[in-house]
């Protein structure tokens, strides 16, 4: 296999847990990264004591001031070296053959700026079994837009790309890689990769899951896209597009307790969109009707009580 240079970027912020694990499954490719930077986001635990093992190995590693997950990443792009870039963040993990395959399949389509990849649950017992590779499944940039097809952990892309672009935006928190991946499909190929590849954990307290953040974030990303008069007169999409944000953000905040906070941006959602809403990686199915319907037995119940019923 003709050989491509990757850099792997994994930001941390007090994660020492967990970034150990991350770390040991990039060392552990078949097909090994020419460099590995972890950027130590502020961690106020012991992440750089347990990463002194890993620094003798080779591993880079980089402190800087709590800046947020933007500039964590933006800090690793600038450090790296590689033609390729690979993010994984500290909770998460590689299977084995990641990179090789994820490298064959870009050698073979030489057009493609990024790749992603699937993903599986983690933890688990063993590694998904891969006997081949899965085919590449081209994305348009509107379909980003409208959902989160894939994890930034499961990504590689160009380095030159991301560097004319200027990385991830750091005024964004919770929405910042896809409002990357969508400047990127807008002007290059992108794919991703059918086998899954990435380990994914979902942690309660991560960022995505906070409704404030992940919720003003992922607004401001759509709100980027019409001052750019992106749409283009795709209209329907635009409203799926906030429709879908809303929801998500609607789902958080219930989740967080937050209920009327919940029920107003569950309003919202159904005011750009009322019936045609795609799916979205990691949202509850019919989460709408579900809210709603959990809404109208809160409010029965309370009748309920008040009435001495």
């Amino acid at each position: 296999m003709s050989q491509i240079s990757i850099s792997v970027v994994v930001p941390s912020y007090n994660s020492a847990g967990l970034v150990t694990e991350a770390l040991d499954s990039v060392l552990n490719q078949t097909l090994a990264p020419a460099q590995i930077i972890v950027v130590d986001d502020g961690s106020a635990d012991d992440t750089r004591q347990r990463l002194e093992p890993y620094v003798r190995r080779g591993v880079a590693y980089v402190f800087q001031p709590n800046a947020g997950p933007s500039a964590a990443r933006n800090r690793g792009i600038a450090q790296a070296t590689g033609d390729w870039i690979a993010f994984l963040d500290a909770d998460d993990v590689w299977h084995p053959r990641k990179l090789e395959l994820q490298t064959a399949a870009l050698i073979a389509d030489p057009d493609l700026a990024l790749l992603a990849t699937n993903s599986f649950t983690w933890p688990a017992s063993v590694f998904p079994g891969i006997a081949r590779s899965g085919p590449v499944r081209r994305i348009q940039w509107t379909d980003i837009a409208i959902t989160t097809a894939f994890g930034t952990p499961s990504v590689m892309v160009r380095r030159a790309l991301l560097n004319s672009l200027g990385g991830f935006d750091p005024q964004l928190r919770g929405s910042e890689d896809r409002d990357l991946w969508v400047r990127i499909a807008r002007q290059a190929s992108i794919g991703i990769l059918q086998s899954p590849l990435v380990g994914y954990r979902d942690v309660p307290g991560s960022l995505s899951r906070q409704a404030g953040f992940s919720g003003d974030g992922g607004l401001r990303r759509l709100q980027k896209l019409d001052a750019e008069n992106a749409w283009e007169g795709r209209w329907k999409i635009r409203r799926q597009a906030y429709a879908l944000h809303f929801a998500s953000s609607a789902y958080n905040y219930d989740v967080a307790g937050k209920r009327f906070r919940a029920i107003a941006e569950l309003a919202r959602s159904f005011t750009w969109s009322p019936f045609s809403m795609p799916r979205q990686r990691g949202l509850v199915p019919f989460c709408r009707c579900r809210l709603l319907c959990a809404f109208v037995m809160r409010m029965l119940r309370l009748r309920r009580m008040h009435s001495g019923i």
